[in-house]
Parts: structure tokens; C-alpha cells; sequence
């Protein structure tokens, strides 16, 4: 149930950060969000 909510998760971020990645300082919070939430993930294991 947990990796199915983090593979939803992570779809949606995906959509999200590809209007975002055209601008390179959105790329870059995008980026930091994302090794966040990866290292939440790894913690919650």
C-alpha cells in the first residue's frame, strides 16, 4: 500500500516538475523536494 501511494506520489511530482524544469531555479527546488522526499522514504524502511 506504501509503495503504491509513493508510485502515485512520484507520478504526480514528475507532472508537475516538467513545466517547472524550464526554468532553472524551479529545476533546482524541484531537485531538493525530491531528494527530500527520498530520504523520508529510505528513513520510513
Amino acid at each position: 500500500m506504501k509503495d503504491n501511494a509513493a508510485d502515485a506520489a512520484s507520478v504526480a511530482l514528475v507532472e508537475l516538475a516538467r513545466p517547472a524544469l524550464d526554468n532553472p531555479a524551479m529545476a533546482g527546488v524541484v531537485l531538493l523536494l525530491l531528494l527530500g522526499l527520498a530520504l523520508v522514504m529510505l528513513r520510513g524502511r
